[in-house]
Parts: C-alpha cells; structure tokens; sequence
C-alpha cells in the first residue's frame, strides 16, 4: 500500500506472508517493508529524503524447516537531488544511500553476513 498526495510526505508499507511448506530452503515465510519519503521543490529542482525498513522471518538453511537463522532487519535512509536542465535535455540526480544505520550484522543465507553499515554515493546522468 502506498500512499500519496499527502504534500511532499508519502509512505508505503508490504507484508509479504506465505507457507512455504517444510520443504523450504532459503524462502523466508514472512517479509515486511515499509517507508517514508519527503519531497520539496525547488523550482523545477527536487530534494528527497526516505527513511526505509526491511524485516525479514522464517529463513532456514535446511530441509524440514531445521536449522533457523535470526530475523534480518535493515533500516536505510537515502538523499538524492534531481537538476532537470530542458534546454541541453539532461538530468544529473546525485544521490547519497546510507545503508543498513543500525550496523546489524545479519545473512540472508548462512555463513554469507551482509556489510554493517555501508555510505553509497553516486550521480546519476540521464540524457
């Protein structure tokens, strides 16, 4: 569910649920996300901030639901600014994602731990 129009906040939220049988490998049973951005203008510029989380359960490494792993839980939160220059039709949107604030150390698949806390820059051109 996503909701907009709501000024420069918008937000969303998904829940993700299913029986995965006990034959499941790598297939978490329930993931949920949700997050919220804010949006201002300037001109025909825009700022955005977003703040997300991801939740993550029911993830086993083996057969016959054996051998639990824990719960992953990530929050990010992102900056980004789009440039739109109409004459030379070119869009620069330079961006800045902080990844995973809590520094957990969490895996989606045993013995293979994601990055803690991780800062990703970059630019993107569009023309």
């Amino acid at each position: 569910m996503r909701l907009r129009g709501y000024g420069p906040v918008s937000a969303f939220v998904s829940l993700d649920h299913k029986g995965v049988g006990r034959f499941t490998r790598q297939n978490p049973s329930t993931k949920a996300n949700l997050g919220i951005e804010l949006t201002h203008d300037f001109g025909t510029d825009q700022a955005f901030a977003s703040v997300t989380a991801e939740w993550v359960t029911g993830l086993y490494m083996a057969n016959y639901q054996r051998q639990p792993m824990a719960d992953v839980f990530v929050l990010d939160a992102q900056l980004r600014f789009r440039h739109v220059d109409a004459v030379r039709s070119l869009t620069l949107e330079p961006y800045l994602l902080l990844r995973n604030l809590l520094d957990h150390r969490y895996a989606y698949i045993a013995d293979y731990p994601m990055p803690g806390f991780s800062v990703l820059a970059g630019i993107r051109v569009t023309v």
